[in-house]
């Protein structure tokens, strides 16, 4: 179906969107951080090898991935990738305090965590390293590189049905009290949102 086709009816999930934009125009940029740009063609296959890789780890369908990094490309594709696994995305802030980082990876349940040198320099010594697998965006020594941890070139995941109310992602918030407690957002609420901004664009 086309991504108007999608648009137009009640509910689908975000990374079928991004297959039907790569189908339609491949060429046609997706993510741009500064000079650096990735087009749809390369968007879906990118999201759909890290949804391969976490199948490959053992991520389900409804579990958690995190991600804890600054905002870049690869971050972009990550998340697409995880909801491509039928994985929800937990959000975790790199301005969080150590010990409120750990505290949300645990909540989370994540198998899988998604970081950046930045924010494992912050973790160093908690012992977020034998929490979870961790996998470096920007492929430093911090943990397993990115480009080598995604699925073989070509590959793509093991289709997973995806429903309105199953999660989308989990944010923290502090609430009343300071400990940060996961909200979870399902795909309904978030494909409102895409809808939403595809009426008014139009």
């Amino acid at each position: 179906m086309t991504a108007g086709g999608l648009l137009a009816g009640d509910f689908s999930a975000l990374p079928d969107l991004i297959r039907a934009h790569a189908a339609e125009r491949p060429d046609h940029p997706a993510l741009v951080e500064g000079d650096e740009t990735l087009t749809y063609g390369a968007l879906a296959a990118l999201m759909d090898r890290i949804a391969c890789a976490l199948q490959r780890d053992g991520v389900d369908i409804g579990e958690a991935t995190a991600i804890c990094a600054r905002t870049s490309i690869p971050y972009g594709a990550a998340f697409l990738g995880i909801l491509a696994a039928g994985a929800a995305v937990a959000l975790l802030a790199p301005s969080s305090t150590p010990a409120s980082l750990m505290m949300m990876l645990k909540d989370s349940g994540a198998k899988v965590s998604l970081l950046d040198r930045e924010t494992a320099d912050i973790l160093k010594g908690t012992g977020y390293e034998e929490a979870v697998k961790r996998v470096a965006l920007d492929d430093s020594d911090v943990a397993t590189h990115f480009s080598g941890w995604l699925g073989p070139e070509g590959s793509g995941p093991s289709e997973v049905a995806i429903a309105p109310d199953q999660p989308f992602n989990i944010i923290y918030s502090s609430g009343t009290t300071g400990a940060p407690k996961g909200i979870v957002q399902p795909h309904r609420m978030r494909w409102g949102t895409c809808k939403g901004f595809h009426t008014g664009a139009r």
